[in-house]
């Protein structure tokens, strides 16, 4: 997270559970909502030339009961 707040690409962090489709237990990065594949695919690129690897995936976050 620090590396990509360094290369200027706003970013926070969910437990995987709170999303449909993804594995349990683990941490989600998540930047801000882009308008299109493309450009989620774009800022990827940004973020592996600060070195960080990832993917871009569109996923539901769940609603959590209250």
């Amino acid at each position: 997270m620090r590396r990509l707040l360094a290369c200027g690409i706003q970013v926070a962090a969910e437990e995987s559970n709170f999303y449909d489709g993804l594995v349990q237990g683990l941490y989600v990065v998540i930047s801000d909502p882009l308008p299109s594949a493309a450009q989620a695919a774009a800022q990827l690129e940004r973020a592996k030339a600060c070195g960080v690897t990832g993917q871009t995936r569109m996923v539901r976050r769940r609603v959590a009961p209250h």
